[in-house]
């Protein structure tokens, strides 16, 4: 199922962040792209919080993956691909993704096996300074059945 929406602000990301922690189960993959500085780690630092993550988010460009364990038990898996251009062997990245955990990751087109699982994109585009485009694509029919009521 795919959603557009339109001028989205920081508040609706929030409440879609919220959103999205209600219907994510452990196992899920989300794809978050979208150029520099549009919203994807703001995003992940929403959901965090909606999940019960008190720890700070932060990019996690120079580390690539950190891990923040989730209250209710498994991990929040946050990872940066874009350091990883050109990587040949991108399979060893995909290890963090497992029945255990929710795995968020930035710049997916650097990790072309990612677009081979069934996930959750979402692409952020800029539409003026303070709202922003999302095209979200999703393989999980709770989730794709909750979005409609955007």
């Amino acid at each position: 199922m795919k959603t557009h929406l339109y001028g989205v602000d920081l508040i609706s990301l929030n409440r879609l962040a919220s959103l999205f922690s209600q219907h994510l189960n452990l196992g899920d993959v989300v794809l978050l792209s979208g150029p520099l500085g549009v919203g994807k780690t703001t995003f992940v630092q929403f959901l965090a919080q909606c999940m019960g993550i008190q720890q700070s988010i932060v990019s996690p460009t120079f580390t690539i993956v950190k891990h923040y364990p989730l209250p209710k038990g498994g991990e929040l898996i946050h990872m940066d691909a874009y350091r990883l251009e050109g990587e040949k062997d991108d399979q060893q990245w995909m290890e963090y993704c497992h029945p255990s955990t929710i795995c968020l990751i930035e710049w997916p087109e650097y990790l072309p096996s990612f677009s081979r699982l069934k996930v959750t994109q979402i692409t952020f585009k800029h539409h003026t300074e303070q709202t922003r485009t999302l095209d979200i694509a999703t393989d999980n029919g709770i989730l794709a059945h909750a979005l409609k009521t955007l």
